[in-house]
């Protein structure tokens, strides 16, 4: 097991437990075959620490030898309009304001290629993604001879100098996101500029979305969280920002050898004050959500639209009767597995025929409009509400 005694970003050790949650599958985006696959799954502890120094929030307990990032992960989102229309624009946002026009992207933990295909029809030239759990057999790469797929992690032999390096909903993964960081760094060519990706954990502890809460990731970043991992791996953030309904927190930063002797990025008290009340709330969250699914299942069959991180973590940790009729999912990857850690098994908008909802319970709140709009094409009358 890890040791995380201290923070993984600042190496503080000024940490406040603030809820333990026990029993959850340790790898919720894992493809399932079967009903008794996806119940056998491992599972395990997560201890959210606060870092009283930087503000980081992380799982103490997490231990990386639960995990298997093989070819049964999938957590592709391509498959909304609503993200795709945002994920394309986005793409062109960066390449078009840094210049990025004939680059090099490389990219850790970059799926089957969609953002780096994104990137390239932006304007880059060419787009080499670096991702273990990447398998051709499973899913093929993106359809563009200029994006190229690797099962291996990124190199740090200088093989590989780039005008934009990136990750996407990778570092809070690690046990090492200030080394991973600074590794990726020295892969940047001269002028070129590194985008990472994350969960935004102060909208986590500002809006309560606790089923953000999963154990395959050790971090949850803050602003000043992300700002002291880029100090410490020797990049300077020219914008720390909020994206997609302010759910993703990004950084966009550039070399700076002289960025590890800068002060500090500590904290401020509100902050900690906010991750504080957070952890008081965790647990009547979770018993108010029992009982509002109880008076749903009292109006007819309940069904969950998004089988992914966050509706997974809602399942195991509100519906521990397995009383929801069923999951629906777009992701076509993903139609005739099971949720992990439960007896759910997710299929696609056509299934809501047979399920009937009477209530349709959204994982992501951002699709609301475009899930709702799906769901009454046939079934006018369903209730169709977030879980948050």
């Amino acid at each position: 097991m890890s040791d995380l005694s201290r923070c993984p970003v600042c190496a503080g050790d000024r940490l406040e437990r603030l809820v333990t949650l026990a029993n959850l599958p340790t790898l919720p985006n894992a493809v399932c075959a079967s009903a008794s696959e996806s119940q056998a799954m491992p599972r395990g502890e997560l201890a959210l620490e606060l870092c009283v120094g930087c503000g980081h929030l992380f799982n103490s307990s997490f231990d990386p030898s639960c995990l298997d990032y093989d070819a049964r992960y999938e957590n592709s989102l391509h498959f909304s309009a609503v993200f795709q229309e945002w994920i394309t624009n986005h793409a062109q946002d960066l390449v078009t304001r840094h210049g990025l026009t004939g680059g090099l992207a490389a990219e850790l933990g970059a799926g089957s290629g969609d953002f780096l295909d994104l990137l390239v029809q932006a304007g880059m030239a060419e787009g080499r993604g670096y991702d273990p759990s990447y398998s051709a057999e499973r899913v093929a790469a993106v359809e563009n001879p200029a994006v190229t797929m690797r099962a291996e992690f990124f190199p740090t032999d200088g093989s590989v100098q780039a005008q934009l390096i990136t990750s996407r909903h990778v570092l809070e993964h690690l046990e090492d996101p200030v080394g991973v960081a600074r590794s990726l760094g020295s892969a940047l060519a001269e002028g070129g500029v590194v985008y990472h990706e994350v969960p935004n954990g102060d909208l986590m502890v500002r809006d309560l979305a606790l089923w953000d809460l999963i154990y395959e990731h050790v971090s949850y970043f803050t602003q000043s969280s992300l700002r002291e991992l880029c100090r410490r791996a020797g990049l300077a953030p020219s914008s720390v920002q909020a994206h997609f309904g302010e759910q993703f927190l990004s950084v966009e930063a550039r070399g700076d050898a002289s960025a590890p002797n800068e002060p500090m990025v500590a904290a401020t008290a509100s902050e900690l004050d906010a991750a504080r009340a957070f952890g008081d709330q965790v647990r009547s969250q979770i018993d108010r959500c029992r009982a509002e699914l109880g008076l749903a299942l009292e109006q007819g069959p309940v069904v969950l639209w998004g089988a992914g991180s966050k509706g997974t973590s809602y399942l195991n940790l509100v519906d521990a009767d397995a009383a929801a009729a069923g999951a629906i999912d777009l992701n076509p990857r993903k139609h005739g597995t099971f949720v992990a850690g439960t007896p759910h098994e997710i299929s696609g908008p056509d299934a809501l025929a047979e399920l009937n909802p009477a209530t349709v319970l959204v994982a992501n709140p951002i699709y609301l409009d475009e899930i709702t709009e799906q769901v009454h094409q046939t079934h006018p009358n369903a209730q169709v509400t977030p879980i948050w």
